[in-house]
Order: structure tokens, then sequence, then C-alpha cells
């Protein structure tokens, strides 16, 4: 449809607004303009009172029927809010991205435009589709150099983009570039992994300082670089050379090994210092001997080690820290050795973390051995804990006597940050539950997720365990066990939750697990939290919280607060202003 008229015709009324209303039958110029008007007078019922306006206005030349009309003119093309430009249409150029025309409104692109660019008001709750819009994906792009806050979301949301953003990232990127290039790289190396090794390659030559170690390491992902690498380990110094050393020691490769060995007999507290990196199955023979060359050197025992002036730039930390992801029978052997007294910071911690990393069968077997040897009971409880989850006996009743250890037991407190540490890494993923462990890469700076699955009756009897003795950490635990394709499951969890949350005082936590759980419009809720508080004196805002954080939807909030006023005019009581409460109900609900 054709709106010209419309706008020569508030031009025409505009002009005769400054003429006067006496020249009005005089005007031909506005009676061109109503004629050219009257097609769109069957348009709509609004273009035909404008239309009607303007034959009253030329034949009375009322000059409050000429304000009439103008306004209503105004009032149309305000609505109408067309915009024009200079220049023919062009196809937006999407090709370098996965980038989508989304159908949104653009109140939800700009708060996510203005979360990326920092700008005050932004915010990144929004569906996954919008971050593919071609004008929010540049942001993405850009906040990848921003503060590390906002650049590590905007990591997140490329990675889950896929193969498709790889073309995007690549684009002008630049060897010698800082933080956002290296943010770039990672994500790259996350997606593609060994099928971008030509990229790694491109680039490297160019590259500098810390991008440059990026991409060295980045090597590891193609074992046809393991001559390049053995080449750089000679060349290169610092921090290059370690990063070619430990990609290296990530193959799993004869020649890795050989590389390995050579350096061990020059250079063995460097190689072991930077072993806590490496879980090839190669490793662990070469740390134990690392290990034991180091002690023979320094001509110490393991007993004197903790306060020993070692001659070489290695402590007892650096140690017990070389052996996390290692097994074997000479690493099996070091652990036997060790002893509480001989101070070896985080040991038992290693020991536990390295059968999640290996799944090794001798491992876990060592591990409940040396918590029941006498030299070391009780010592290697994290480890043991470990052992027993990944193991195929089931562990019901053990660990039933441990929680009642953790009560009344001698050594009840650090049984008890023991199983908190272990249990809180138990979660429900897809399929199954996973013991996962969080492990730093040094060389990226990433953590890494090393992910173990359970054979417990995790849904069964550990979960009663757990709501049978109600620990303080119960519910942080059991939050990250549900299944929400398991309805039973979560009915179980959603009750327990339900149970909790109207005795807690910080209630605000259990409802958001109970909406976890998927349970709505639970009946009783909100009143049985007023009633538990009433000793407390909880004021009304504290109930007007709860009712509208309860999960469901209005009807069911609006019949909560309505028992709630029903039972304090009944009881009558003095530290509730059911009154005010009232009052709120009827502005906030109905």
């Amino acid at each position: 449809m054709d709106i010209t008229p419309v706008y020569e015709l508030r031009t025409r009324l505009r002009a005769a607004a400054i003429a006067g209303t006496n020249l009005l039958s005089e005007d031909f110029r506005l009676k061109k303009a109503m004629e050219n008007f009257a097609p769109l007078s069957s348009a709509s019922p609004v273009f035909a009172k404008i239309y009607e306006l303007t034959g009253t206005l030329l034949q009375n030349g009322s000059p409050r029927e000429l304000l009439d009309t103008i306004t209503l003119v105004d009032s149309v093309i305000t609505t109408l809010g067309t915009v024009e430009s200079a220049g023919g249409l062009e196809p937006l150029d999407l090709s370098e991205s996965p980038a989508e025309i989304v159908n949104a409104p653009h109140s939800a692109l700009s708060v996510v435009i203005s979360a990326l660019t920092g700008a005050k008001g932004g915010n990144l709750n929004a569906p996954p589709e919008i971050f593919r819009d071609y004008r929010v994906m540049p942001c993405l792009k850009t906040a990848l150099g921003m503060s590390a806050g906002l650049a590590d979301t905007a990591v997140v949301i490329l990675k889950n983009m896929g193969q498709a953003i790889l073309p995007m990232l690549k684009k002008d990127f630049d060897p010698k570039g800082k933080k956002e290039m290296q943010r770039r790289l990672h994500i790259i190396e996350s997606i593609g992994g060994k099928a971008e090794n030509a990229f790694y390659l491109e680039h490297l030559q160019d590259s500098e300082k810390e991008l440059r170690r990026l991409l060295i390491y980045a090597l590891r992902l193609d074992e046809n670089n393991i001559g390049l690498l053995t080449e750089l380990t000679q060349t290169e110094k610092g921090r290059m050379r370690d990063a070619a050393f430990c990609a290296l020691g990530s193959m799993e490769n004869e020649q890795c090994r050989i590389c390995f060995e050579e350096c061990a007999e020059k250079e063995p507290a460097y190689l072991l210092n930077l072993m806590r990196n490496i879980t090839t199955t190669w490793s662990g023979r070469l740390t134990a001997q690392l290990i034991n060359k180091i002690l023979d050197e320094e001509n110490i025992t393991f007993s004197q080690l903790p306060k020993a002036k070692l001659k070489t730039k290695i402590d007892s930390d650096s140690i017990s820290a070389a052996m996390y992801g290692k097994c074997g029978a000479e690493i099996e052997q070091l652990y036997r050795k060790f002893r509480p007294e001989h101070n070896m910071m985080f040991l038992h911690l290693h020991l536990g973390n390295s059968i999640v990393a290996t799944r090794d069968e001798n491992l876990r077997k060592l591990a409940i051995e040396l918590n029941h040897t006498s030299k070391t009971k009780g010592k290697y409880f994290y480890a043991e804990l470990i052992a027993r989850l990944l193991g195929n006996e089931d562990c019901s009743e053990w660990l039933e006597t441990q929680l009642k250890a953790s009560i009344h037991g001698k050594n009840s407190a650090e049984l008890h940050n023991d199983l908190f540490t272990v249990l809180r890494f138990i979660r429900f993923k897809d399929d199954g539950y996973y013991l996962s462990q969080l492990h730093d890469d040094w060389i990226t700076d990433n953590v890494i997720e090393v992910n173990a699955e359970i054979n417990q009756p995790v849904k069964t009897t550990i979960t009663d365990l757990l709501i049978k003795y109600d620990k303080s950490f119960s519910d942080t635990v059991l939050s990250h066990w549900i299944d929400p394709n398991d309805k039973e499951y979560c009915q179980k969890l959603g009750a327990y939750f339900c149970q909790k949350c109207v005795h807690s005082d910080r209630p605000e936590i259990q409802l958001r697990y109970i909406g976890k759980c998927g349970l709505k419009n639970v009946p009783g809720l909100a009143l049985d939290y007023c009633k538990n508080h009433v000793k407390n004196k909880y004021y009304s805002l504290g109930i007007k919280d709860f009712v509208l954080s309860c999960p469901g939807d209005n009807d069911y909030r609006l019949a909560e607060a309505q028992s709630i006023i029903d039972y304090a005019r009944l009881e009558k009581t003095s530290w509730f202003d059911v009154d005010d409460f009232e009052t709120w109900v009827k502005k906030e609900l109905r």
C-alpha cells in the first residue's frame, strides 16, 4: 500500500494552519491532496475518518476541525513509523559464521547486545537461538577481548555452536594477538581438535609470546607433529619448551617416551615438574624413576624429604603432584613408602583423583589397603571413598558406617569434609551418574573435567542414606543427582526438599531445587512455612518473598496466600501484619 498521500495531506494541512482557515475554500492544493487520499479511505476505518474530516474542513473552514484533522493525521503517521534511506537493498553476507536472521523482537536482542558490549541494562539470559542472530554474532566475537567474566561467557556460548562457528573465529586471526586471540584459539581447538592442525602450523611461525606457547601445545592433537615438537624441545626455551614437552607427554607414542627418557638423564628435576600435567600410560614408570633418581642424587630418604633442603628446584609438594594420573607397580611402591609422619601434602588427594583419571583397578585396591594399614589407617579415606564408589561391589553398607562415624566418630570433622568433597562431585549426566574431578591444565590455564562412571545404587540406597542422616551437605549433593527423566525419583527428592524448605531459614535454596525436580503447585507449602516460622517472628516481607518464589502458577500462589490470611486471622497472630499482607496479595496476585 502506497502511503505517500498521507504525507502529502499532512503537508497541506500544516500549510493551511499557517495561512489561516479563511483561505481554505481557495486552497486547490489541499483539495488535490484530498483527491489523492480518496483511494485509501476504503483501506481502514481510521483512513475513512481522515477523509471525512478533511471534506468537512473544506466545507466549513472551522479552526477546531482543522486542529482535529491535523492531530489524527499526525497520530497515524507516528503509528506507521516508516524510515527511508538512500540506496538499494543488498543481501546480507552471513558466509563467515552460522549467523541467522532470527525472528525476535528488538527488545530481546537489545538487552543481549548491551550485555555483550558491556553496556548497562544488558542480560545474557536469552534463548540460544538469539545468539545466532546476525546482529548478535559480531558482538559475541568482540566480547572475547573484553573483561574475563564476559569473555568466559562468550567462550561457552560460542563453543556450543559447534563446527559452523570456526570460519568466523579463524578470519582475521592475529598470531601476535593477546587475550582475544588466545580465547579464539581455545574455542577452535576445543571444537576442531586434530582437524585444525594446518591452522595451528600456519600461525605458529609468526606467533609471539603466550599465543605461541598455546599453539605449540595445540600440536599435541596430531601425532604427525612429533618430529617438530621434538625439535622444539631443543630449540625453544622457558615456557615454550615446557609446552613442547607437555604436548609430547600427552601422546601414547614410543617416540615421545624415548624423548622424555633422554631428557630425564640430564634434567630429572625439570622433567618431574612437568609430569603433574601428564597422564599417559608410560608416564607412571618414568615418574617413579625420576623421583627415585632425585632422592638418590640428594642422598635422602622419603622420611627426610619434607624437611630437606634440596639442591634441585623441587619440593615435596611437587613430587606428590607429579604422581597425579599415574599408575603401575612402581607408583604403587612409592605410595607404600610414604607415611603420614612424612607430611607429604595432598598425597591422599592425588591418589583418589588418579583413580578417577586412570580407572585403574590396582590403584583402587591400593587406596583401600592404605586406609586400613596400621601405619596409615584413616589417612587415605578420601581415596578409599572414591575407590569404593567406582567399584562394582555395592558400597552402601560401608558408606552408612562412614556417615555414622562422621556424626559421632573420633575424626568426625575430617570424615565430614572428605564425604562432602567427594559426594558433591557426583553428577547426573545424560544417561547415568559420574564422579567428576576438575583438574587444572597449567599450560593453558583451563580447567579440565575428568569423569568416571559410577556403578552404585545412587537413586536408591545412597540417596536414602543422605536423606536419613541429613548432613549439612545433603541438599547440595542431592540437587546434583536429579534425573529429570525419572519422575518417581524427582517426586522422592522433591518431597525431601519440600520438608526441608518449610523449616529452613534460607528457603530460596530448597525452592530452587523443588523447581528443578519439576514439582509445581505443591499444596500447603507456603502455609507450612508460615506456621513453622511463627516463633522466629518472620515479618510479612519474608512470607511475601516465599509465596512469590513457590514453583507454580499465579492461581496456586493466590490460593496459598489466601490460606495464610485465613490462618493468621484465625490464630490472631501478633507477629504478622495480615492486613498489609492482604493488601499486597490484592495488588500483586489478583
